[in-house]
């Protein structure tokens, strides 16, 4: 294996990227892997042809794609049709991947012996401000980690999601789950996520900071958060329908229902099973934990501005 050298599939979605998109190509095209490719989607920018034109002067160096718009997922879906690599990482347009980013990735599947068909690797990210500054979230977890499907599954329904940019997956595992759901504008990573913690999917996480994930008034997090308890509450109820004689599954979605006070979810599950004392309890922790880490970012907020 030591000799492994897959081709690797960057696509960058993008709509009305202008002010950033450079940044996020230049720093595609810098990686020290070089058996990538780069695929950017035009998802029908209205920026008097901005976008396109920075785009179009890398030339051959990128394979440029328009399309008609319909959203992130229907972008990203889109990248993916045209992609010819084993392995796709997703980089937003207003993103940053450090040099080594792939090369990583790519040295950590040979160095441990991962499972190609069936491992999703997860590097670190640091958060920018829309000036480029980090900003501080969270303490990161120095450890690598190897998470079951099961494990992993019990961690999104603790209220925790991935950075989709720091992730590198298996094509085949791309084909497996399908598409990315285009019903969902703000959710469509988590769902994706969830959806290969479900197939069985192993996941790799080590702490190395090789994307800088940015935030800023102008991307789909912040202008339609408001979509962001309508689209959970949809999607948990389905969840509970497609896994009602899986017990395991059902007890950690009741945990979540309770942190989200999604009542007709949790009263849907306790038809089915009896929740333990210990797994109410657990309950009310995350509810109480959830509405602490709610205040900090706040406060982390009102300090950043």
């Amino acid at each position: 294996m030591s000799n492994y050298n897959p081709l690797v599939s960057i696509v960058i979605p993008v709509y009305n990227g202008a002010n950033y998109m450079r940044e996020a190509i230049d720093s595609a095209i810098a990686q020290t892997y070089k058996n990538i490719e780069i695929i950017v989607v035009n998802d029908g920018s209205t920026d008097n042809g901005e976008t396109e034109k920075i785009a179009l002067s890398y030339g051959d160096k990128i394979n440029y794609y328009y399309k008609e718009n319909g959203g992130c997922a229907s972008a990203l879906n889109y990248g993916i049709s045209k992609m010819k690599g084993e392995w796709f990482s997703w980089l937003s347009h207003d993103d940053v991947y450090f040099p080594t980013k792939i090369e990583s990735q790519v040295n950590k599947i040979i160095n441990n012996k991962l499972n190609v068909f069936n491992t999703i690797l997860i590097c670190g990210s640091n958060v920018i401000d829309a000036n480029g500054k980090e900003v501080i979230l969270r303490l990161k977890n120095k450890r690598e980690e190897r998470f079951n499907s099961n494990e992993i599954f019990s961690t999104y329904m603790s209220g925790n999601s991935l950075n989709g940019c720091a992730l590198l997956i298996p094509k085949i595992a791309l084909d497996k789950v399908g598409e990315f759901r285009t019903d969902y504008k703000y959710i469509l990573d988590w769902i994706y996520w969830i959806e290969l913690s479900l197939l069985g999917y192993q996941f790799y996480k080590y702490p190395d900071v090789l994307v800088k994930n940015r935030r800023h008034n102008e991307q789909v997090s912040v202008k339609k958060r408001h979509l962001l308890k309508e689209e959970t509450k949809k999607f948990i109820l389905e969840l509970i329908a497609r896994t009602k004689n899986d017990e395991f599954k059902q007890k950690q979605i009741w945990l979540y229902c309770k942190q989200i006070e999604l009542k007709s979810g949790c009263e849907e599950i306790e038809k089915n099973i009896k929740i333990p004392f210990k797994i109410k309890l657990q309950g009310m922790k995350r509810i109480l934990q959830g509405k602490t880490y709610c205040l900090l970012i706040k406060i982390r907020n009102f300090i950043c501005k």
